[in-house]
């Protein structure tokens, strides 16, 4: 572009120097041809004063012929006239000798004119020899030049000079300049001299800044107006990191309306859910630790609109774009099958779920697999939290770690993550293992500190329990998760009080917070209070029906309220809902119980632990069970063998002593039960069992 410029301004300026030379020789000529005007008239008059004679009177004096005016140039060459002689006085006529004379006498000839000292001057001596006469064939030379100034008047001045006569060649002869009279010099018209360039002026370089600024200014508005048009564009596609192609279907799917784009859709939104639940875990996750990068998924649709032209616009830009692809099968027996692949790539994941009509189910189990490759952090919390047996939680996350060469933070995580498994599955020793394994990676980590501390509460280590939840709390700060974390440590260690304290902190820092509300009413039915717990509870359910495990705290306030047949409806809903939560099949055994129907509570105890053998709690339910049934002696061996993996379990112990009570072992019986009140000072239970034992007053 500059050296399109710089050639613009040089024609410019060679244009202005052709310009200034050609008025310079156009005012030249002007001069010029005026001064051979003024020449060409002062000779007439000479001519005409010098060479006058008296008339005859026989032939009248002729006047001299007019100068000829030479027309304008043409391209034919036109003849000059001929010179006409100054005219003659004729001698007079001779009378006739017979006739008188009939006309009167003739005129007294003039005086004789005294000769002059010096031959008269003429034109050609007193203003020098006229200019050259233009040649025959020159009409085209001054034609040609019609466009430049005053040559139209250089043409008139011409053709009114005098007329020289021509040659046959159209050349006029020389002629001889003379002296002046006065001076003896040669009488020349002196030619005006030639017009000075213009001096350069700075007009062309503010010309070319101004017109550079104009073009600049256009350049920019269109730039401007593409990248306005093309900003949503940009956008949408910064947001895209991972497209779900349609799904191909069966053709029966599609009939019911199971397209392929709305199957992706149903996929996408199955994959938010996960999401929001793993984001918003603020009852097991610590707020500093988040998720790490989130990608952002998008659904491809066959037809042109914003996130299509973001998509394409990525391919041109050559921004690498993960997309999913997949189908939909129907098996042999009535069943979904639901495969996910990369295009060009291998199988991603596959699920089987239930009938053709539950389709929803395929793709709630489909989502975290799908998680699983594009953020293995969201599928390992998503598998900690889903309610399922630690047995068969444990698996997935060691095959998490192993599938995949996760960073060093992510594995980290999944290994606390796998140690809470343990712990909630009674397995403290092992957690705690694990755990001092790998503290010394990230010590400052929260959640580690906390799942330490619920190890320490169940092998009866109350103060290092204590100590450790500390940590946690210290590393993390006043937070949701530090509340909560803290008042389920406190409920397992019996002191019911102080986790109302936590509780209460937790519902000030978020008054919506429903896991707070809800954990708060546990508290208050293990404290003795349960219309108000159920009162706190019924509210968290009015509000979040849905919540993770507010319907089976709304079962165990109706339980403690004595109301077991509508805590038992509710399990039972729950139950099918969530057929895999362990939680909730126990506190269903626990109204069987509080209905008399010990027989129902058995076998649905010993369901669960046919799928988690390893499970604390449900052993020490199933013992309980033995004891309604009147089994002491096999209720006291299920307690003892519980107590060899859980010494200071404080179900187990309290089991134990009430076991040993019935077979008449009291010294043993009064030890057990002691050592529950002082692990758990607000067992009011364990404390009036002791204080019958004793034969003393129960204490409150």
């Amino acid at each position: 572009m500059l050296g399109w410029l710089r050639t613009y301004l040089e024609r410019r300026r060679r244009r202005a120097v052709r310009a200034a030379r050609m008025a310079a020789e156009s005012a030249e000529m002007a001069a010029m041809l005026q001064g051979n005007v003024a020449q060409s008239s002062q000779r007439k008059k000479s001519w005409f004063s010098g060479s006058a004679r008296a008339p005859s009177p026989a032939t009248p004096p002729q006047a001299p012929p007019a100068p000829s005016v030479r027309p304008a140039p043409r391209p034919a060459p036109t003849e000059a006239p001929p010179t006409v002689a100054p005219p003659t006085v004729a001698p007079p006529a001779a009378a006739p000798p017979a006739a008188a004379p009939l006309v009167p006498p003739p005129l007294a000839a003039p005086p004789p004119v005294a000769p002059a000292a010096a031959p008269p001057v003429g034109p050609s001596e007193m203003y020098g020899p006229p200019p050259p006469d233009v040649p025959a064939g020159s009409g085209e030379n001054l034609a040609a030049p019609a466009a430049e100034p005053n040559a139209g008047a250089a043409s008139a001045v011409v053709g009114h000079g005098e007329a020289v006569s021509a040659d046959a060649a159209g050349a006029a002869p020389p002629r001889p300049a003379t002296a002046a009279p006065a001076t003896g010099m040669p009488l020349m018209v002196a030619a005006a001299p030639p017009a000075a360039l213009p001096p350069a002026r700075p007009g062309w370089l503010l010309a070319a800044v101004g017109w550079l600024l104009r073009v600049s200014v256009i350049v920019l508005l269109l730039a401007g107006a593409v990248a306005l048009a093309a900003w949503p564009v940009l956008r949408e596609g910064r947001r895209i990191d991972v497209e779900i192609l349609p799904i191909a279907v069966p053709a029966e799917l599609a009939a019911r309306g199971l397209t392929g784009e709305v199957a992706a859709a149903r996929l996408l939104d199955a994959m938010e859910a996960v999401l929001l639940a793993a984001a918003n875990n603020s009852r097991s996750r610590p707020g500093k630790d988040d998720l790490g990068p989130i990608p952002g998924i998008s659904v491809l649709p066959n037809r042109l609109n914003l996130r299509s032209l973001a998509s394409l616009l990525r391919e041109w830009r050559g921004v690498p774009l993960r997309r999913v692809t997949g189908d939909i099968t129907l098996l042999a027996d009535n069943r979904i099958a639901m495969r996910l692949r990369t295009p060009g790539g291998g199988q991603i994941a596959r699920v089987e779920g239930g009938p053709d009509e539950d389709v929803e189910r395929v793709f709630a189990a489909m989502a975290p697999e799908l998680w699983r490759r594009l953020n293995p952090l969201v599928y390992a919390w998503t598998v900690a939290d889903s309610g399922a047996p630690e047995n068969q939680i444990r698996p997935k996350l060691v095959a998490l770690a192993q599938e995949q060469r996760l960073p060093p933070r992510v594995e980290f995580r999944v290994s606390v993550l796998y140690a809470r498994s343990l712990v909630r599955s009674g397995r403290a020793e092992e957690a705690l293992s694990t755990l001092d394994s790998i503290e010394r990676r990230e010590a400052t980590y929260p959640l580690l500190w906390n799942v330490k501390a619920q190890a320490l509460a169940d092998l009866g280590r109350s103060e290092a329990a204590l100590d450790a939840q500390k940590q946690a709390v210290a590393n993390e700060g006043s937070s949701v998760w530090s509340h909560i974390s803290s008042a389920h440590l406190l409920m397992k260690l019996g002191k019911p009080r102080e986790a109302l304290t936590d509780l209460q902190s937790a519902r000030r820092l978020q008054p919506n917070n429903f896991d707070a509300v809800m954990l708060e009413g546990m508290v208050l039915m293990n404290a003795g209070r349960p219309a108000e717990a159920l009162a706190l509870i019924g509210r968290v359910t009015d509000a979040k029906p849905e919540l993770p495990g507010v319907q089976e705290a709304l079962g165990n306030a109706l339980l403690a309220n004595g109301r077991a047949e509508e805590a038992i409806a509710v399990f039972d809903a729950e139950i099918a809902r969530h057929p895999q939560a362990t939680t909730v099949r126990l506190a269903r055994v626990n109204a069987l119980r509080a209905l008399h129907r010990p027989e129902e509570a058995l076998a649905a105890i010993d369901a669960i632990l046919a799928i988690s053998p390893r499970d604390g709690l449900a052993t020490a339910v199933r013992g309980w069970t033995l004891l309604d049934l009147g089994r002491t002696e096999p209720a006291l061996a299920v307690f003892d063998a519980l107590l060899k993996e859980r010494p200071d379990d404080p179900p187990a112990l309290h089991g134990r002593g009430v076991a040993l009570a019935a077979l008449g072992r009291r010294a043993e019986a009064i030890g057990a039960l002691a050592r529950v009140v002082q692990l758990q000072p607000a067992n009011r239970r364990a404390a009036a069992d002791l204080a019958r034992l004793r034969g003393g007053p129960a204490r409150q």
